[in-house]
């Protein structure tokens, strides 16, 4: 199907979206009128999309030939795209007049659209239209000391009878590599947390320079020890 891209006209409207969370799954609800479908980016940590950015509107169109039914389709700049029915959006298992949404750290741009004239109209939002919402994720931790065990450094080789201090963090989606970070009193130093040690499931630290304080670098991601 042929796109189109238009200035906001007040015709197709989809605007201020919010994040709701139905058990483990979350959905977008919103005020819309007029719309066939929505468009659904999502950027990945955060960000609004700009589709009146030229370059933006060269990556969709790439895909114009798969329109309506794309899902998923990976963008440049860490963008995903996809496409919802108004039927999806109506009548879905979580309540109707929502779009579900990964439960995943993300920003979500969404975007009325509508079918005329065999054309796939996509209404491109004012720059005062709120057209976003955030899905932040609290990933829980938990830390305690041992003495006398070997254990594997996160940042070195395995080290026998020392005293360490052992985290575990919960698994958190879609992790990137220093989107948390541990500190020490006195120490200006971060030591990133990477997304093989999260995977592993548990990570050792010496007790040397005292206990560990732990930060998020990343919008919307928030950690808590439990």
């Amino acid at each position: 199907m042929e796109i189109e891209f238009r200035e906001h006209e007040n015709i197709t409207v989809a605007q201020n979206p919010r994040i709701e969370r139905i058990g483990n799954q979350c959905v977008i609800k919103l005020n819309e009128k007029n719309c066939d479908y929505f468009l659904v980016l999502a950027k990945t940590p955060g960000g609004r999309v700009d589709l009146s950015n030229p370059s933006i509107q060269q990556e969709i169109l790439k895909f114009q030939g798969s329109f309506p039914e794309v899902t998923d389709i990976k963008l440049d700049g860490g963008i995903s795209l996809s496409c919802v029915d108004e039927v999806d959006y109506k009548i879905n298992d979580f309540g109707g007049n929502s779009i579900c949404i990964p439960n995943k750290i993300a920003e979500f741009t969404v975007v009325g659209c509508r079918e005329e004239n065999g054309k796939f109209l996509i209404s491109i939002p004012d720059e005062g239209v709120s057209c976003t919402a955030r899905v932040s994720l609290t990933a829980t931790y938990r830390i305690r000391q041992i003495n006398g065990e070997v254990a594997h450094r996160p940042f070195g080789k395995d080290a026998p009878q020392q005293s360490f201090f052992v985290v575990e963090f919960d698994d958190i989606p879609n992790y990137h590599d220093g989107g948390i970070v541990f500190t020490f009193d006195g120490r200006d130093l971060e030591y990133p947390i990477t997304s093989e040690m999260i995977e592993q499931g548990r990570i050792y630290i010496e007790t040397g320079y005292g206990i560990p304080t732990f930060l998020t670098r990343v919008d919307g991601l928030e950690i808590q020890q439990v």
